[in-house]
């Protein structure tokens, strides 16, 4: 592996690393948002539920960069 490529994988990992620290926020925030709005129904519980599969796609696919 040439010294690039050492640096292009260091590169990778600290983005990945960083983005899933990010994501992790956005999760436990959604968490928190629907627990907050659990009683009002309607078209939030649809917004939270499509922003949350969303992020976990997010993160199977950090998973397969693996």
């Amino acid at each position: 592996m040439s010294s690039v490529d050492l640096t292009d994988a260091k590169q990778l990992s600290l983005f990945k690393h960083d983005l899933r620290n990010q994501l992790s926020n956005i999760m436990m925030s959604l968490e928190g948002v629907k627990y907050e709005t659990r009683n009002n129904g309607g078209d939030i519980v649809f917004y939270l539920q499509n922003l949350t599969e969303s992020a976990q796609k997010i993160q199977e696919l950090l998973d397969k960069l693996e």
